[in-house]
């Protein structure tokens, strides 16, 4: 919230605050943590204008429509400034560059490059540009270097689950053997959108007990027991995977160290091993032969002559 005050709320920011405003924020996480929400949470309390669009909506098949829609977009948030840009899915748009990539596919990286460093020029019209990725490891370099921000969405905590919980079923009727906090207890790794799933489950089943009952009972209100969320939970596991995370894991190593502690703690994702390439690995007698079998170590190492060799004339 600060970066974007700071380049929407305050432009009268002066010294090294006024030339070096925060041009963008990167959303970054597992699916189904909130990062669209967020942004439209930022751009409500800043009464900012928000332009939202995706992959899909800016994609073209004829080579050079998709630079013009990205120029047509940062103009059209200059015209309504304060606004922010908001672009999901980025790394479907802006990956990663590479050597063998045909001309059309940097493009529009390129065009994204120029409109960001324009927005630096223009002082009385800046937009804010959020972009929101599950994999940012894909993004280019370039594009990261534009957007110094980053803000890790992870998957929520017990007492955010139990809210979310509170949120979700605060028009249902709950039976009184059904507890938020032990829902929340054994969702854990579970994200947002699996939450919302597993509730939509549990009312669609209690929902269908109640209508196969006739169409007397069919009219009272259903309430939701603790058997109808076991059974949702069965059939919607959670979708954020320890490979997922690990992939994440290593992007914010090398860009958000602020946030390591937190991602390995999920997945209880043990840090890489730094290692020398330049120093060579020592091999012992209990790496070859762990058993100690003298024949087994002898197969791998061979022996080594002393004598000389022998010349026939």
């Amino acid at each position: 919230m600060r970066m974007v005050s700071q380049s929407i709320e305050k432009p009268e920011a002066y010294g090294i605050l006024k030339r070096a405003q925060t041009g963008g924020a990167l959303l970054y996480g597992p699916p189904g943590t909130g990062k669209t929400h967020l942004a439209r949470v930022l751009a409500k309390e800043s009464n900012a204008s928000m332009i939202q669009i995706s992959a899909a909506s800016i994609e073209s098949k004829y080579v050079g429509e998709t630079e013009k829609l990205v120029k047509a977009l940062f103009h059209l948030g200059r015209m309504v400034s304060p606004s922010i840009i908001f672009i999901d899915e980025a790394d479907a748009l802006f990956r990663m560059r590479a050597a063998g990539d045909q001309n059309w596919e940097t493009s529009r990286v390129n065009q994204l490059l120029n409109e960001s460093d324009g927005l630096l020029k223009n002082e009385k019209a800046r937009p804010f540009l959020i972009l929101a990725t599950n994999y940012p490891n894909n993004l280019d370099h370039a594009v990261l270097r534009r957007i110094p921000g980053r803000v890790y969405l992870g998957p929520p905590s017990s007492k955010a689950r139990e809210a979310m919980f509170r949120i979700y079923l605060r028009d249902e009727d709950l039976d009184r053997n059904v507890r938020l906090s032990d829902l929340a207890s054994m969702t854990e790794k579970y994200s947002g959108s699996d939450l919302r799933a597993v509730c939509i489950h549990a009312a669609t089943t209690s929902q269908s007990e109640l209508e196969s009952m006739g169409e007397e009972i069919s009219n009272r209100t259903r309430v939701l027991k603790m058997c109808h969320f076991k059974e949702a939970l069965k059939a919607n596991t959670p979708t954020i995977t320890r490979h997922a995370m690990k992939e994440i894991e290593r992007f914010a190593d090398q860009f958000d160290r602020q946030s390591v502690d937190r991602i390995r703690s999920y997945f209880n994702i043990q840090p890489p091993i730094p290692t020398n390439r330049y120093e060579s690995p020592v091999i012992s007698k209990s790496t070859l032969d762990p058993q100690g079998d003298k024949n087994s170590l002898a197969t791998t190492e061979a022996p080594m002559s002393s004598k000389r060799p022998i010349l026939l004339t």
